[in-house]
């Protein structure tokens, strides 16, 4: 819901929400006064086996205009069929796995779960037919199951992963004095990535981290080969993009990334007709990165 909602004691958060659930003959009601708003989002969900029905009341629909005060009739909402996946992850070579999501994905819309201390998870919601999923674990080989059969009112049982730990490349990030550098930005790339497509697009392996306090990085990478490592700390330092190399092979661990201060600059821009100041949003582009900033003027 939008700002009307946010200032309503009944609700709390950055944006305002609140939910109820169906009686027996799925009828629902809200047991507060709904403030009233140019958006309302109204979404019904019966897990595992009825697909996520949605409605949104917003200002200048002709289908589904804004709700009005007192009392509003929403009608019938028909949840498609659906089913589930269930499954277990185990990672090699620890005890105590770090954060992993797991997701399949259908037609631009996707389900994700994040395992227990003991690696079970569930999706449901699933529409019927095959479908792939996917599992990503910082410091884990990323992992994928096609072809997993989903039928409606049925949960697809022991769709398990077994994840290798990830091969890493590390280093640190200084300044021109070889000071280290704090929370920079760092990713990186295969040089020659292999040939993955989903729903025909290119899939790519791409990390991201920060550097600590000391400037040092770990990135974590799926695929063996030559890789890429790139750095940036916007505002403070020109940007280092290392898509043309120096080129690392899996497991270097004395990378140095150095990046050189930003020369700031000053500028005043005015308005040609009568010379005052135009408050408008600067971009200067840096010819030999192509990095941009943006600052009001």
């Amino acid at each position: 819901m939008t700002d009307h909602w946010i200032d309503d004691p009944a609700f709390e958060g950055n944006v305002g929400a609140t939910k109820t659930i169906t009686d027996e003959d799925g009828r629902f009601e809200f047991d507060v006064a709904l403030p009233t708003s140019p958006w309302v989002m109204l979404t019904v969900d019966h897990l595992p086996y009825h697909m996520r029905a949605e409605r949104s009341f917003r200002f200048g629909s002709e289908e589904e205009p804004p709700l009005v005060p007192g009392d509003n009739d929403l009608g019938e909402f028909v949840l498609e069929p659906a089913g589930a996946i269930r499954g277990q992850v185990r990672h090699l070579g620890t005890d105590a796995p770090p954060e992993t999501r797991v997701f399949v994905e259908w037609g631009g819309t996707s389900k994700s779960d994040w395992p227990d201390e003991e690696g079970r998870y569930e999706l449901g919601g699933v529409p019927p037919g095959r479908h792939s999923v996917e599992v990503h674990s910082e410091g884990f080989v990323s992992a994928t199951r096609d072809s997993v059969e989903v039928r409606a009112g049925v949960t697809a049982e022991r769709v398990d992963f077994t994840l290798e730990r990830a091969r890493a490349i590390s280093g640190r990030v200084v300044d021109e004095d070889s000071m280290p550098v704090v929370g920079a930005k760092v990713w990186g790339g295969r040089r020659t990535p292999n040939e993955r497509w989903k729903d025909g697009v290119r899939v790519t392996s791409q990390p991201v981290t920060r550097s600590a306090e000391d400037g040092t990085f770990e990135l974590f990478f799926d695929e063996d080969g030559e890789h890429w490592i790139s750095a940036s700390l916007e505002a403070q330092h020109e940007p280092l993009i290392g898509e043309s190399g120096p080129y690392y092979e899996l497991g270097a661990t004395e990378v140095v990334l150095v990046l050189p201060r930003s020369t700031p600059g000053r500028f005043r821009v005015l308005d040609a007709r009568d010379g005052e100041p135009v408050g408008h949003q600067l971009r200067t582009t840096s010819r030999d990165s192509g990095s941009r900033r943006f600052g009001k003027c």
